[in-house]
């Protein structure tokens, strides 16, 4: 479309075979377009909200939606065309339209209204669904009931008033304090957003799909208003059982203080929506509050879904079959917001904010169920294995990131030593006590005079000083050896270090195995999605590997091991016990990064720089101040020839010249 800002894209309509889809460069959405509007583009920027309250059976109208589009529409239609061609057949219906010119300029960003006349001969050239602003065809009276907030990621968020009661609850209003992200935050300082946000943005995207398979299959799956509130209410309520810096909290701080216990924050998450029911007495049926802790838990306990009608609703929120749900689209949100924040110019944020919208609106709009599964599109196969790659990224370069892993080693081992005196681990027994469990846990700890949290104390100090423990080395598991890997243990190090070296105790180190794969372990994820051809198709398909590129990966998971040691002075001895590890389990060393001297020798200059300083302001005469420096110099000289000295050595030397 030349002199437009509009790119367009596939084809879709309600019976979306007949319509375009385009991509609005300038709003981040995807519009609706009729053939017959797309050579009257005239107007760079042109939308309309239709706003619609119907008093009476709208199925029939609806129904009829996009058939003879090009025969209906003129290229400049007015009020009645558009309201006769949306309900042509509907008996008892009211119609109120209300326009709006968002135009390339200064006078259209005040959002100017325009008379009736105005508006009929400029031309209605672009037809936006009232779904993509949520309303989905409600009526004007519906929104007075519904709370709008503001999303940096997702806009403009419409509550309604089951879920207000829900989230008006402090265990709701917990999760504020509780950071998406872990302890990401200490290395990418705007990684700082919190799981209530994370919550609001999974309902909305909850109620974005199934908004959409009710507008264009609705009748076909009988969807009704039930289905759709249990999903949105599902995704609201889905991590209401997350703890103390998210996963960090399930997967390495109750493992290690009730060993063999089976616990998972979805199973927290049911007995929290039970008590804040019961707490505040929230009318709501048992059939409904069943249907969503089903959907919440799907995930994990397939069952659920195996005797249930309407299967693609258990799909949505958490999705145990292929792993793509709402869940996932937003981590390849955080994946552009936190790619953008490194410059955080407004324009780029701004452009990043775009993508996502049109990403997450494409991906929802090619949603079609098919044999009581969500397929898509073949064409989005590239698209969908973006999702997943997205994913796997933000693990590599932010969750695992290896000074990520060494602030959260610290606070596990603070929160370790500190379970004795506050019992921790027993929070999670009762719902009551539970949501005062939060990240403020460290503050708790932090502040605390008690000589029984001593070490936890100085660990956490240590970590607000930056004094982490020192990162030795990594490797990558070999391809070959994923599936019979074993997880490394401090024990496995301090038994490969060599008998001249230090003495390396198993409490002097931490390791840590990162597994990073695209959600289904060395498998294709997108093997267990089902496609299909074109809107009009009655069959899902798979697609093979290969079928669409021979650029995607082959090798579907990593495995990294990265060992830490909690004594700085260690760091030479450790580095080298993990390289005859990697000898001996592998044949060869796997490593791909030199043992970290340079970082030590940084560290000792450091160290002497520091002693002499302090040496230099006990004495008075300038001619022990000149030996003093000439010490600095001596020993700067004695590192340097130690190319791969061990550091106990180094430190032998500088105490030798400091009593020289």
């Amino acid at each position: 479309m030349e002199n437009s800002d509009y790119s367009c894209g596939s084809l879709w309509n309600q019976n979306r075979t007949t319509s375009v889809m385009v991509m609005d460069v300038e709003l981040g959405n995807h519009l609706n377009l009729n053939p017959s509007l797309i050579p009257a583009a005239n107007v760079r920027s042109l939308y309309l909200k239709a706003c619609v309250s119907i008093c009476g059976d709208a199925a029939s109208g609806v129904d009829q939606l996009g058939v003879g589009v090009a025969q209906e529409f003129r290229p400049q239609p007015t009020d009645d065309d558009i309201a006769l061609f949306f309900f042509p057949s509907v008996p008892n219906h009211e119609t109120a339209y209300e326009f709006d010119l968002i135009r390339d300029d200064a006078a259209a960003r005040r959002n100017r209204k325009f008379s009736g006349r105005e508006k009929e001969s400029m031309g209605a050239n672009y037809l936006k669904e009232a779904t993509s602003d949520g309303l989905a065809l409600s009526s004007r009276d519906e929104r007075r009931f519904l709370k709008h907030v503001h999303d940096n990621v997702h806009g403009n968020i419409y509550l309604d008033p089951l879920s207000l009661k829900f989230i008006d609850t402090e265990q709701f209003q917990r999760l504020r304090d509780l950071k998406q992200l872990g302890v990401s935050y200490m290395v990418y300082p705007g990684a700082v957003h919190s799981r209530f946000e994370h919550s609001l943005g999974v309902y909305w995207l909850a109620s974005e799909a199934i908004n959409r398979l009710k507008t264009h299959q609705g009748l076909e799956l009988d969807i009704d208003n039930f289905d759709k509130q249990t999903v949105k209410i599902a995704g609201l309520l889905h991590d209401l059982g997350h703890g103390p810096f998210s996963h960090m909290f399930e997967r390495e701080f109750i493992p290690r203080v009730l060993h063999g216990l089976k616990w998972s924050h979805e199973e927290m998450s049911l007995k929290m929506i039970d008590y804040i029911v019961d707490e505040h007495n929230i009318d709501i049926e048992s059939d409904f509050l069943k249907k969503v802790k089903e959907m919440i838990i799907a995930s994990e306990k397939d069952e659920f879904k195996s005797s249930k009608e309407k299967k693609f609703l258990y799909d949505i929120v958490a999705n145990g079959r292929n792993g793509i749900d709402v869940d996932k689209y937003i981590s390849f949100s955080l994946h552009f917001l936190l790619e953008t924040y490194a410059v955080m110019k407004w324009l780029v944020v701004w452009a990043a904010t775009l993508s996502i919208r049109a990403f997450t609106c494409r991906v929802l709009e090619t949603m079609r169920v098919i044999d009581d599964e969500i397929c898509y599109r073949a064409k989005e196969y590239l698209t969908i294995h973006k999702l997943f790659a997205a994913r796997a990224d933000l693990h590599r370069t932010v969750y695992m990131h290896a000074k990520v892993k060494a602030v959260e080693l610290m606070l596990v081992d603070a929160m370790t030593k500190a379970n004795d005196a506050l019992q921790i681990s027993s929070y999670i027994n009762e719902p009551a006590q539970y949501w005062k469990l939060d990240d403020t846990i460290v503050k708790t700890i932090e502040t605390s005079t008690s000589q029984d949290l001593k070490e936890s104390r100085d660990l956490i100090l240590r970590i607000r000083r930056r004094d982490l423990y020192q990162y030795c080395n990594e490797y990558s598991v070999p391809k070959e050896n994923l599936e019979h890997f074993k997880s490394v243990t401090p024990q496995d190090i301090v038994c490969s270090q060599n008998s001249a070296d230090a003495t390396l105790n198993e409490e002097d180190i931490a390791v840590s195995n990162v597994r990073i794969d695209l959600t289904r372990g060395n498998n294709n994820p997108l093997n267990r999605i089902s496609f299909f051809e074109d809107y009009d198709s009655t069959r899902k398909i798979s697609i093979c590997d290969g079928a669409i590129s021979h650029l995607l990966p082959t090798s579907y998971e990593d495995m990294i091991v990265r060992v830490y040691t909690k004594k700085p002075h260690l760091v030479e001895a450790v580095a080298k016990a993990f390289e005859n590890f990697q000898v001996k389990t592998y044949g060869v060393k796997t490593q791909v990064h030199e043992t970290p001297t340079k970082t030590m020798k940084k560290r000792l200059r450091h160290v002497l720089a520091k002693t002499v300083q302090n040496f230099a302001r006990t004495v008075n005469h300038g001619q022990s101040l000149v030996k003093c420096v000439d010490i600095h110099h001596m020993f700067t000289s004695s590192i340097n020839v130690h190319s791969r000295g061990q550091e106990s050595d180094l430190h032998g030397s500088s105490f030798a010249f400091l009593n020289s």
